[in-house]
């Protein structure tokens, strides 16, 4: 059975699908794919906010079952010890509003209004931005969403994960909102949003050393970016996790807030915490770390004592989403959108790691990705160990359509052969006519 929270998803595609058989023509075609999106974002309008609880907000719902109409209740185990009303009570249902997974549905309704010109749906999702910010916007400038935080609809109140007590709470990984309507709801609350992001999760400016999990307790004070930039520090060094999915999140508001403001600031310290990684690429192979921090090994835990297989050093199926599907091109569309020498950082550091990535960890003849070090080392092909176990402890993985999106940008970007010989196969791995294109 379809979970519930994807049954939507299906619905929408299987009506789009039915639409689309129907169209015979481009034009046709054309109509039946733009009615088949007003009829979601009616759709939404009508059902998708919130109708929960005491108060019946503007707030949009973060799913939909489409046999009900309604949001689905999901259990959350962690919960708030303040100031959720609920809190009592942890295995009570939520129904969550989290602006973090809503992103698409953002792009979706502000592009619509601006292909329709019926602002409705753009205002319609302004009106939730406002809310959030008038109710769920405290002095860290951060509200409340992410992977830890949400709105419980049912309770009129923010809850979520809270260690250590009344801090930290506040983890974006590969999320990016579409900050642009923030913007032109309120751009004083966008700024200070965007200025608590890296307020509240850089430790060390000199180092960038991040933490993943930012602070809702540290105010957002004056000057953010006005600090010291001395010299880069290079290297693996002691830190936090510093996952890239997290740096993904961090650099998304730092360099949309440059982009909104046309502030060079945060684009420089946005570069500046990119050359974290780009500036540790191994000697060998061209590929930087996942982390730029040191902290734990996973070889002994997986049956290898022998061997060092640091956490910062190991591209597996998560880091590589992370650092050469969506990470990529998240940069890519910041370095597009800087243009020119502004740019020129963001987009050549992408098509040097993903050309580096793909002569080492990318399979052409069956689409695959192998599990590595980033020195090269090959862990694909390691058994599991300990007793019962059986198969592969790092099994290939293929390389999805967002790969295709990654590598494709990259190309158009910079139109490099190396970058356009792997799009190529893995359009083809993913059924996208590959072979029909020119050498």
């Amino acid at each position: 059975m379809v979970p519930a929270k994807c049954r939507i998803w299906v619905a929408i595609v299987l009506l789009g699908s039915f639409a689309l058989a129907r169209a015979d023509t481009p034009e046709a075609m054309d109509k039946a794919r733009m009615d088949a999106v007003i009829r979601f974002a009616e759709t939404v309008l009508k059902h998708g906010r919130d109708t929960y609880g005491e108060k019946h907000t503007p707030v949009f719902t973060d799913t939909l079952d489409v046999d009900t109409v309604k949001a689905p209740e999901r259990m959350y185990i962690f919960r708030l010890n303040k100031p959720s009303p609920r809190q009592w009570q942890p295995w009570q249902p939520v129904v969550s509003a989290n602006l973090a997974y809503q992103g698409n549905l953002m792009r979706a309704l502000a592009g619509l209004s601006n292909l329709t010109g019926d602002p409705k749906y753009k205002d319609a999702y302004k009106e939730c931005i406002r809310y959030h910010f008038a109710h769920y916007q405290g002095p860290s400038g951060m509200l409340h969403m992410g992977h830890h935080r949400f709105v419980d609809l049912i309770a009129d109140d923010y809850d979520g994960d809270d260690w250590p007590k009344g801090s930290r709470g506040h983890e974006m990984k590969g999320d990016m909102p579409y900050y642009p309507l923030f913007w032109e709801t309120d751009p004083e609350a966008t700024r200070r949003m965007l200025d608590g992001h890296w307020n509240s999760h850089i430790k060390n400016w000199h180092t960038m050393d991040f933490t993943r999990h930012g602070y809702y307790h540290r105010t957002l004070k004056d000057g953010v970016w006005d600090r010291p930039m001395g010299d880069r520090v290079k290297g693996i060094i002691k830190g936090d996790l510093t996952f890239y999915g997290s740096f993904t999140d961090i650099a998304w508001a730092g360099g949309s807030l440059a982009l909104l403001t046309n502030d060079d600031k945060p684009r420089l310290w946005t570069e500046r915490l990119l050359a974290r990684y780009i500036d540790s690429v191994h000697e060998k192979t061209g590929i930087p770390p996942c982390h730029h921090t040191k902290v734990r090994d996973f070889a002994g835990a997986s049956g290898y004592p022998n061997e060092s297989w640091p956490e910062y050093a190991m591209i597996f199926s998560g880091p590589s989403e992370s650092m050469m599907c969506f990470g990529a091109t998240m940069l890519l569309r910041l370095g597009e959108s800087f243009g020119d020498e502004k740019g020129d950082y963001f987009r050549d550091s992408v098509r040097d790691y993903l050309k580096a990535y793909a002569k080492h960890a990318y399979n052409h003849e069956d689409n695959t990705l192998r599990t590595i070090l980033y020195d090269g080392k090959d862990l694909s092909t390691y058994p599991r160990k300990g007793e019962g176990a059986s198969g592969l402890l790092f099994p290939p993985f293929q390389a999805h359509p967002g790969y295709m999106v990654s590598y494709a940008l990259c190309y158009r970007l910079t139109k490099d052969r190396e970058i356009w010989s792997t799009l190529r196969t893995i359009c083809r791995g993913n059924h996208g006519g590959g072979a029909q294109w020119e050498n």
